[in-house]
């Protein structure tokens, strides 16, 4: 079972760590065995998640540039991995908000604002907005069957975090989602 705390910790660096593939598995693996051993911690695995997202990312689209090279052929757009699919649902929470995280140096760019407005670093989202990214990175990634949410609205607004569970059992319909949470209108879901 893959479990998401409610002693989450989802402070993003500016920078994301580059470490090769396995050992950027092996951090988040400890971080979550850590967490489990002291579950009254905060878990601190953010970073280490974003950043096998955006390396699972670029190993795919590389991996089908050298193909298409090969092949002669032109390459087919991408539209599924696990980085596009977490930015869909962003999309959909946050009309207004486009994030960026195709690199190391993640940002969001506003919508509403002036084209030439620059983008905001992960570290000035609201509270609600970090939340959501941890979250969506955290479901994408769960490699059990079961994932079990502990207090699934926490930063959240009521309205986003239904949205938000909605959207994230559409994109894991492969996982049954167990929540533990105080808050009623989440237990319809």
């Amino acid at each position: 079972m893959s479990a998401i705390s409610a002693q989450r910790r989802t402070w993003v660096d500016d920078s994301l760590p580059v470490q090769e593939e396995q050992s950027l598995r092996n951090n988040v693996r400890a971080h979550i065995d850590t967490w489990r051993q002291h579950s009254w911690k905060p878990t601190e695995e953010i970073n280490f998640i974003l950043s096998t997202l955006i390396q699972d990312h670029t190993n795919l689209l590389t991996k089908k540039n050298e193909e298409a090279i090969d092949s002669g052929r032109a390459l087919d757009p991408v539209k599924d991995t696990k980085l596009i699919l977490l930015q869909g649902l962003w999309n959909r929470l946050f009309p207004k908000r486009k994030l960026e995280i195709g690199g190391f140096f993640p940002k969001v760019k506003r919508l509403d604002v002036p084209v030439d407005a620059p983008p905001y670093q992960l570290r000035q989202m609201s509270d609600g907005e970090r939340t959501v990214l941890y979250m969506a990175a955290r479901v994408m990634t769960a490699d059990h069957p079961v994932i079990l949410v502990d207090e699934p609205e926490l930063h959240m607004h009521s309205r986003l975090s239904v949205q938000f569970w909605d959207e994230a059992e559409k994109m894991r319909s492969d996982c049954r989602f167990v929540y533990i949470t105080h808050d009623f209108k989440l237990c319809a879901v």
